[in-house]
């Protein structure tokens, strides 16, 4: 009988303790929503999460966006990580090792876009005979072509050097005139086809025939990253507002999901404090049986 007073108290300072904070922390969730009989609402319904749930997800938002992920750890860690060899070593893999072609890539847009290209870049081979010095190049090509011829006195006599000049001049004048006439209708079949025939290999077969490696590539890629995160880093991650992106996440989420997610990551320490309970009951019974 003694021992039955003794280990009595004991085990029912214990039980009471573990039920006390097992409820406890249930009571933490459950119920999920109010509970009414009537016009009466159930005194502790909702569970004390549900009930503060906005004010938690705001508490949270400001905590993480102020204390635990800034701005500027965001783009330290951007600086820091992996992303911008992910970003070089993406460009690289596409520009030097898919199979894919431009027409590929540019779809049903394609036709418009090669027809735009071929009307750019027809104009820019125009403009720039226009703009060169025709003269110079006939008179070169001349020189190098008659040679000998022109350094004869009898020759020199009808083709001196202001008259050499004016002809220079001339076949320059009558050459820029057919191009601006009749150029772009020469030009720009030609430059359908080099864009057709582009546009039909894969990326990577184009990167060789235009003489690029991959280093250029790496380091041109590498430089626009670096400038690009140094002047606009900031900006961006500054428009990103953690604090209601963490708030709205944890609003949206329902009291059953939030529970989970706690226990997830406190079942070990939440079942601690359980114990803890059944510990100090424990106790308590001890003491009980001295007084």
């Amino acid at each position: 009988m003694e021992i039955l007073q003794i280990i009595l108290p004991i085990a029912i300072g214990a039980l009471i303790g573990y039920c006390t904070n097992y409820i406890a922390i249930k009571m933490l969730f459950h119920p999920y929503k109010e509970v009414r009989i009537g016009q009466w609402k159930l005194p502790f319904t909702p569970g004390v999460i549900p009930k503060n749930q906005p004010r938690i997800a705001q508490a949270v938002g400001n905590a993480i966006s102020k204390q635990l992920l800034t701005s500027e750890d965001i783009l330290n860690e951007i600086k820091a990580s992996s992303v911008k060899e992910s970003f070089i070593s993406g460009i690289e893999e596409f520009l030097f090792e898919k199979e894919d072609t431009i027409g590929e890539l540019l779809g049903d847009d394609n036709s418009e876009i090669a027809e735009k290209a071929s009307t750019i870049i027809t104009d820019v081979l125009l403009d720039g005979v226009e703009q060169a010095d025709l003269k110079s190049v006939i008179a070169k090509i001349a020189s190098n072509a008659l040679g000998d011829i022109l350094d004869n006195p009898l020759v020199s006599m009808f083709l001196n050097g202001d008259r050499l000049d004016a002809i220079y001049e001339n076949i320059s004048n009558s050459f820029k005139d057919y191009i601006k006439m009749y150029g772009k209708d020469a030009v720009m079949p030609i430059v359908q086809e080099k864009i057709t025939e582009i546009e039909d290999n894969p990326i990577k077969y184009s990167m060789e025939t235009l003489g690029i490696s991959r280093e250029p590539v790496r380091e041109i890629t590498g430089n626009i990253i670096d400038d690009f995160i140094e002047d606009n880093g900031m900006k961006i991650v500054q428009n990103i507002n953690i604090n209601e992106v963490v708030q709205r996440k944890i609003e949206e989420m329902d009291a059953a999901e939030l529970e989970q997610l706690v226990f997830s990551v406190m079942k070990q320490e939440l079942q601690a404090v359980i114990n803890l309970g059944a510990l100090i009951g424990a106790v308590i019974g001890i003491i009980n049986i001295f007084i």
